[in-house]
């Protein structure tokens, strides 16, 4: 797994933790019971890729030089590219329209989805359970607490306002 932030803001990443207590039980485990986390692992992602249906594609095109021998890049044709639909329907509820939402409303810095404002609570129930498996107070999430807006990473726990929005929220929830 890449941990990069440029590679989690933008990529789909995967990783996969095999948490062996020891040797020895890892190979009697293995031995007795035919278990391979590898082979299962393998057999996992396989099986997503062969059902996964094509998002986006970008081919690049190239002039032959001569003889065809070397190549000169041209430009890029996209010739899939369904993410515009996705992005639009995974936008929180009020994104980018903040002005609009009732004044105690706020957003889950991991989901984006609305929730009551409170700078100590700041995530929907689900997310904070996620978020509690490592209770990473500086780990980069998603969303402005007080927008919703796309935050880039510069939101987490300990600081789930945009620092540009933060004296708008201030004023406006009087903490």
């Amino acid at each position: 797994m890449n941990l990069y932030d440029y590679s989690q803001n933008n990529n789909i990443e995967v990783g996969i933790m095999i948490d062996v207590k020891s040797k020895l039980a890892s190979i009697s485990d293995r031995i007795l019971n035919n278990y391979d986390p590898e082979l299962d692992a393998h057999v996992f992602f396989n099986e997503v890729i062969d059902t996964a249906t094509l998002k986006f594609d970008k081919s690049p095109e190239f002039k032959t030089g001569l003889l065809g021998i070397n190549k000169e890049y041209i430009s890029s044709n996209i010739l899939v590219n369904e993410m515009d639909e996705l992005y639009e329907r995974a936008k929180p509820i009020g994104y980018k329209n903040f002005e609009t939402v009732e004044p105690s409303t706020a957003f889950c810095i991991r989901t984006g989805v609305s929730i009551p404002f409170n700078v100590k609570k700041p995530y929907a129930e689900g997310a904070f359970k996620s978020w509690m498996r490592f209770s990473n107070d500086e780990y980069k999430e998603k969303f402005c607490h007080f927008t919703g807006e796309e935050s880039y990473g510069e939101t987490c726990y300990k600081s789930p306002i945009l620092k540009k929005n933060w004296r708008a929220a201030k004023i406006k929830f009087k903490f």
